[in-house]
C-alpha cells in the first residue's frame, strides 16, 4: 500500500499492454537497516530489492540546494550487492557520478537495468541508466533547470514527468542506441508537491488487458484519461473533483481517490 500524500486531482493514462510496471520497492524502515551503516545510506533513504539485489542511495551531501524532496540533502553515490555475497566487499559496487547526485529516494530498477535521476553542477535533472556493472547504458537530455520524476520504465520506454512543478510536461521516452529519445508528450500533469519526500502520487491500473497510469493533473483538479497508441499520448476522458485530493492507492485491484472508491472500471467503460 502506498503512504498517503497531499494531492489534489488524478490522471489516468491508458499505455500499451505490458509497461510502466511499478518498480518492486521495500521500505524497511530506517531502524531497520543498522546492518548497512557502513554505507553512509541517505537518512531517508528507501532500499529497493529486484531479484537478489538491493540497491541502496549513500553518501549523502547537501552541496546541491535544490530541495525538491524537503531538504538539501541527497546522495552522490549509488550502492547496490547481491544479497547472497554481502559478506564479499569485493561484490559490493558504487556507481558515483560527481559532481551530479541522485536527485530521489530510490532509483527504478527494471529489466536488469538502474534508471536514476541526477541533478547538479550548474544544471538541471537528467535520466540516466545503468547495467548492473555500473556501466552508463543511456541518458536523456540535461534540463537546464528542474527535475524530472521517472514514474516507470519497461520495453525501451520511460514514463517521466518533466518539471512537475513548473511545467508539468508527460512524457514518453524510448532508449535509441545510448540515448532517450521522446515519442510523445501531453502538458498538464504533475504528481509531486515540492516539499514533499512522497514519490508515489500515481497507480498503475490494468483493465480488459491494457495498462492504465493515475496520476494528478497540474492543477489538482481532475481525473483525466489519456491513452498511448501509435506512439501518441492522447487524453480522451476527465473527472473533475469538488474537494482536495490527498492520496491515490490501488486497494486490493480498487483505486481509492481521499480514501473514496473511484470505481475506475466504470471511468474506464
Amino acid at each position: 500500500m502506498k503512504k498517503i500524500i497531499l494531492i489534489i486531482g488524478v490522471l489516468i493514462i491508458t499505455l500499451f499492454s505490458g509497461c510502466f510496471t511499478t518498480p518492486t520497492v521495500i521500505d524497511v524502515g530506517f531502524e531497520k537497516l543498522q546492518n548497512y551503516s557502513e554505507f553512509k545510506q541517505l537518512p531517508d533513504n528507501t532500499i529497493v530489492y529486484y531479484n537478489n539485489y538491493t540497491f541502496i542511495l549513500t553518501n549523502p551531501t547537501d552541496k546541491y540546494k535544490h530541495g525538491i524532496l524537503g531538504d538539501n540533502i541527497e546522495s552522490e553515490t549509488l550502492t547496490y550487492f547481491n544479497s547472497n555475497e554481502i559478506d564479499n566487499i569485493n561484490k559490493i559496487n558504487v556507481i558515483n557520478f560527481s559532481p551530479q547526485v541522485f536527485e530521489g529516494l530510490f532509483p527504478i530498477v527494471s529489466d536488469n537495468l538502474i534508471i536514476t535521476t541526477l541533478s547538479g553542477d550548474g544544471r538541471g535533472s537528467q535520466i540516466v541508466g545503468f547495467d548492473f556493472n555500473g556501466v552508463q547504458v543511456f541518458s536523456s537530455s540535461v534540463l537546464s533547470s528542474g527535475w524530472r520524476h521517472v514514474l516507470g520504465f519497461e520495453n525501451s520506454y520511460i514514463i517521466n514527468v518533466v518539471k512537475p512543478h513548473v511545467l508539468g510536461e508527460l512524457e514518453v521516452l524510448k532508449i535509441v542506441n545510448e540515448s532517450l529519445v521522446q515519442v510523445s508528450n501531453l502538458n498538464g500533469y504533475s504528481t509531486h508537491r515540492i516539499g514533499s519526500r512522497n514519490l508515489d502520487i500515481f497507480e498503475f491500473y490494468t483493465f480488459e488487458n491494457k495498462r492504465y497510469l493515475i496520476l494528478p493533473t497540474f492543477d489538482f483538479s481532475s481525473v483525466a484519461v489519456v491513452t498511448f497508441f501509435d506512439g501518441e499520448l492522447k487524453e480522451v476522458s476527465r473527472v473533475e473533483f469538488d474537494n482536495e485530493i490527498f492520496s491515490i492507492e490501488n486497494v486490493d485491484g480498487k483505486i481509492y481517490v481521499n480514501d473514496i472508491n473511484l470505481n475506475i472500471d466504470e471511468v474506464l467503460k
